[in-house]
């Protein structure tokens, strides 16, 4: 009965981030956010990947939880078919996140995300770009709360999570490729 509990536990956490990374997110108080382009200037592609050392550490928590919570399960008796979904839920939600990155090129943005979904933005279409974090905490730790916010001319905003980016790397896009000197970072609770 325990390595039920544990099971539904485990899923509760995996999908409570994910929950909550969008519960988080608020809008900047100001629109000069959503207009903070100057000007667009890309010589050579660029692609940000995930950050080496988070997906290291990730890789190796996740591997030790799955290792105990698989032998718990064999040490109780678990119905080997929870234990089977637990885990492959478990390693889809990972994947997902390790598997983001951006990639820029002349024409167009695309944030891709995990499973090869992707959104791609013309950047004549883009007129304002952020990194958006609920607060400094959750940024220096890759939380799900940390965004990247393109809006294009068309007033549509894209929100896409960077937490496994690294968003030092992701800022630098922007000054260097966007013209983005101020208005290019918003945290929601600033640690008094």
């Amino acid at each position: 009965m325990l390595m039920y509990v544990i099971s539904v536990y485990m899923i509760f956490l995996v999908v409570s981030n994910f929950v909550f990374s969008k519960i988080m997110y608020k809008k900047p108080p100001t629109n000069d956010y959503d207009n903070n382009v100057k000007e667009i200037v890309v010589t050579k592609e660029r692609f940000i990947l995930p950050d080496s050392k988070y997906v290291l550490g990730i890789s190796i928590l996740v591997g030790i939880v799955m290792g105990l919570y698989l032998a718990l399960c064999k040490y109780a008796g678990t119905n080997s078919l929870l234990s089977l979904v637990v885990v492959i839920f478990v390693a889809f939600f990972y994947l997902f996140d390790m598997t983001r990155g951006i990639h820029l090129d002349e024409e167009k943005i695309m944030l891709q995300h995990g499973c090869g979904m992707k959104k791609t933005i013309p950047l004549k279409e883009i007129k304002g770009m952020f990194v958006y974090s609920y607060n400094k905490k959750f940024l220096l730790q890759h939380a799900l709360t940390t965004k990247l916010v393109v809006t294009t001319r068309n007033e549509k905003q894209y929100v896409y999570t960077i937490s496994s980016l690294n968003y030092k790397k992701v800022l630098n896009m922007m000054k260097e490729n966007f013209g983005i000197i101020s208005h290019k970072m918003y945290v929601y609770k600033q640690d008094k």
